[in-house]
């Protein structure tokens, strides 16, 4: 289920005055073999000088131990996207990291897929609200710390989860639910764009038991109809979840996210009241572990994007829950 060459279609937005060096190319070209040596680092403006940081990291995801396992994810992270804005090189790991996440049983493997989807991603260190919550990427040009144009690298990124999406696959019959989820946050970010990916989430979402993987399953799906331009067809789709009672509680509030970040639309009655009966600090416990409020879960603004994307949408003033109710995303 890799990307071929023939299967880009080249987003031509910012040709013609984008820099000179275009990372897209080099995935196209290099990408086939996926591994990080074959990519010129040498001949990447601001690479160079990382590499040996970032192959030390790699090998160091190796270590038997937590501590040193996290830590090694943190310093990927922050040699790619330390700011949330994806840099030039960030596509190189790509590979490297889904076949980590594949082979392994390393308790590391779902915060390493939360990087590649991360990485995925024009700006992951925002509080996304209902414009932004299933967009991967912007009309507009946003640029890393370098002054690179990170459309690029982002797009390359997803280029390279295309050609590895196989193995995201396995990950959504993965027996540890964390790995299901981020699989799920993954693999929405692919390209090309088809409807087969969301058909292949959709049918494990029949067989999925876990409320977080449900919530998940569904937005991703709904996240990666969007790219393919079928906003309707699954508006009306995740419309038909939340509506129904006797789906599961997971699918449901997965499907009610769903449709507030596909439709511009201010939220039916009957989805308002679906809002108001969820148990508040059971829900936003759910809630803080999906993979698209990673940072407003970790910075503490929980509260705030669910008063910014829930509340709007329920027409009313949320009531900040009790400290132990919030503090703990």
């Amino acid at each position: 289920m890799g990307m071929t060459q023939g299967d880009w279609e080249r987003d031509s937005t910012f040709d013609g005055w984008g820099p000179a060096f275009d990372v897209r190319e080099i995935v196209f070209v290099e990408g086939a073999s996926s591994e990080i040596e074959d990519f010129p680092w040498s001949g990447t403006p601001g690479a160079a000088q990382v590499l040996p940081e970032i192959l030390d990291a790699l090998q160091g995801l190796s270590s038997a131990e937590d501590g040193p396992l996290f830590e090694c994810v943190e310093r990927i992270r922050y040699l790619t996207c330390s700011d949330g804005i994806t840099r030039i090189f960030g596509a190189y790991v790509v590979a490297s990291l889904i076949r980590f996440a594949d082979a392994n049983r390393s308790v590391a493997r779902a915060s390493v897929l939360q990087l590649v989807g991360d990485l995925a991603r024009l700006d992951s260190a925002r509080i996304p609200n209902r414009e932004v919550f299933l967009q991967v990427t912007f009309p507009f040009a946003v640029f890393d710390q370098s002054g690179y144009l990170a459309n690029w690298s982002v797009e390359a990124v997803r280029m390279m989860i295309g050609r590895n999406r196989g193995r995201l696959v396995a990950g959504l019959d993965d027996a540890d639910p964390a790995v299901r989820k981020t699989a799920s946050y993954v693999i929405a970010a692919c390209l090309p764009a088809d409807g087969i990916i969301s058909e292949i989430i959709k049918a494990r979402l029949e067989t999925e038991a876990d409320a977080v993987v449900q919530m998940s399953l569904v937005i991703a799906a709904a996240q990666h109809d969007r790219e393919c331009g079928r906003i309707d067809e699954s508006t009306a789709w995740v419309q038909s979840l939340w509506s129904n009672s006797e789906a599961p509680a997971g699918v449901r509030v997965g499907a009610a996210f769903a449709w507030l970040g596909l439709s511009g639309d201010d939220a039916p009655r009957p989805l308002q009241m679906l809002l108001a009966e969820l148990p508040a600090p059971v829900t936003y416990r759910l809630v803080a572990q999906l993979p698209w409020v990673r940072f407003a879960a970790q910075t503490g603004a929980m509260f705030n994007w669910w008063r910014g994307f829930v509340g709007a949408a329920r027409g009313e003033q949320m009531v900040r829950p009790p400290s132990s109710d919030v503090d703990h995303f």
